[in-house]
């Protein structure tokens, strides 16, 4: 779906009202009133390692997450959300806490 750069630059802005952090890779229908959100992480600082708190730039591997959001207007919405597994030497491999 082809949209001018200003109403994708509109689209990405919304965005970032709710999921601080990802920008909108893009966007496509599920049927009649469904509508799949696909974003992606900005690589503003490091992801967290959720079992100790701390931060690193040492991803293990990416996975990516659909999740239901809130309905907008007739639609239901849902978004793929990328999940990084970070690898910190105490831990292993562990999910990193989702920004936000």
């Amino acid at each position: 779906m082809s949209q001018p750069d200003h109403r994708r630059a509109m689209d990405a802005s919304l965005l970032t009202l709710f999921w601080e952090d990802f920008e909108l890779v893009c966007y496509e229908s599920l049927g009649a009133n469904g509508l799949l959100i696909k974003l992606k992480l900005t690589a503003s600082h490091p992801p967290c390692c959720s079992r100790c708190g701390q931060s690193t730039w040492l991803i293990h591997d990416v996975s990516y997450r659909r999740v239901r959001e809130r309905d907008l207007f007739q639609y239901r919405v849902w978004l793929d959300i990328p999940v990084r597994r970070v690898r910190r030497p105490a831990c292993g491999p562990d999910e990193s806490v989702l920004p936000g």
